[in-house]
């Protein structure tokens, strides 16, 4: 090995007029393109999985924790947010876990001339809220803390066209429990845009306390507790399984008073997972695709440099090298090939990646894919990863054609011109 990587390393890849032949030219090229839109694919993909579900935990927590009975007039089941429940969630999901009392009520919110049927969250003064704060587009997010804030609500810049309000603005408020209408003056204090326009016109952020009032309840009431576990996605399930366990164990034994069940996001934004698992899949295809495109091109070179190079396989094999050391020169010499192939498809493809990334200069219809340009995300380990496999598949794939190499006489070869 040592021998064809000295001689492999001496070979030039220029011809005697000093510029690259075509065959090497179309060879770095091509693995170049096909490292370029390999790593930019994968960029996308995971760049659309971080974005959409940041959008949907902003929404819906990865578990949520509702009583499982129900009641005939629609009026909305409280849960007790006790001291007890929160020890059981948290020994169960592990003690850094983000856990937040969430009350919820349906509600008929009304200007002069629109309407609309929105779920009024309302949420404690804790509970971050990040993305939805990072998405501002007028006012400031109220405090939920101070009492003054107790009928201040954030709603999407979607429903505020629909109700034609902005910031600062007063709407009226109709809520129901069971058949027992109630009206509240809220205040928009903020509007936000996540381009989640099915989220963003049905949910309406408010004060935990102004819907405890409207229930005449306690603190410790509310309609559901939100669990962030800060696990995997493939965790996920194991833990709603054993946090479900719990809480039916902790009910049987009187430790909790409420019959509580678990469910997951993966299924309650079960379509909003399919549509990123069909990225997954394509990204798989236009992988394939330009290694197919790659080897193909490496094959093409392999063949010109080795008909370029006829005489100088001639006279090594009359001094003795063997078809294999031979073989391992001009493998070796290819991949060279696509080293030079890599740096390049390297360089163009985290500058269109860093570009993207804090320029946007690709932009999105928000309507149909929920963004307003191409997200994009990218890791050393992932890149470190494609560059490395190029190379393992491109070694792997030169070793058939190599052989064209034991089928050349040395005789014929010196004499070949």
């Amino acid at each position: 090995m040592e021998t064809s990587l000295f001689i492999g390393r001496r070979i030039s890849l220029h011809p005697e007029s000093g510029r690259l032949s075509t065959g090497v030219a179309i060879a770095i090229a091509g693995v170049a393109l096909a490292l370029t839109v390999m790593l930019v694919s994968i960029s996308v993909m995971l760049g659309f999985k971080q974005q959409i579900r940041s959008r949907l935990l902003a929404f819906q927590a990865p578990l949520t924790v509702t009583a499982i009975h129900t009641t005939d007039d629609n009026s909305s089941l409280g849960i007790e947010f006790s001291p007890a429940l929160r020890s059981e969630i948290a020994n169960t999901v592990g003690e850094e876990a983000e856990i937040y009392q969430v009350a919820s009520v349906p509600a008929i919110l009304k200007t002069d001339n629109r309407f609309s049927g929105v779920m009024v969250k309302g949420v404690t003064a804790d509970n971050p809220l990040t993305l939805i704060r990072e998405h501002l587009t007028e006012g400031v997010f109220p405090d939920f803390s101070a009492d003054s804030t107790l009928y201040h609500v954030a709603i999407s810049r979607t429903l505020a066209l629909m109700l034609e309000a902005k910031a600062g603005d007063n709407i009226h408020a109709y809520f129901t429990d069971g058949n027992i209408p109630r009206a509240r003056k809220l205040k928009v204090a903020a509007i936000f845009d996540t381009h989640f326009t099915d989220f963003d016109k049905a949910l309406v952020f408010g004060n935990i306390s102004m819907v405890q009032r409207l229930a005449k309840a306690d603190s410790m009431y509310c309609t559901s507790v939100e669990v962030y576990p800060g696990v995997d996605d493939g965790e996920l399930d194991r833990t709603q399984r054993d946090l479900s366990a719990k809480l039916v164990s902790a009910n049987y034994a009187g430790r909790i008073p409420d019959f509580l069940t678990v469910t997951g996001i993966r299924s309650t934004a079960a379509q909003y997972f399919n549509w990123l698992a069909l990225l997954d899949t394509n990204v798989v295809v236009i992988i394939a695709i330009m290694m197919l495109v790659s080897g193909l091109t490496l094959i093409s070179s392999l063949f010109i440099i080795v008909l370029e190079r006829v005489n100088m396989i001639g006279i090594l094999k009359a001094i003795g090298a063997t078809d294999l050391l031979i073989r391992q020169i001009f493998i070796l010499v290819t991949l060279r090939l696509v080293i030079a192939g890599l740096v390049i498809g390297n360089t163009i493809a985290l500058a269109i990646i860093l570009l993207q990334k804090y320029l946007a200069l690709i932009p999105l219809d928000p309507e149909a894919y929920y963004l307003d340009s191409v997200p994009v995300d990218f890791s050393a380990w992932w890149i470190i990863a494609v560059n490395a496999g190029v190379i393992l598949i491109s070694a792997l794939v030169l070793i058939l054609p190599s052989k064209i190499i034991s089928t050349i006489s040395p005789a014929t070869a010196i004499r070949y011109e």
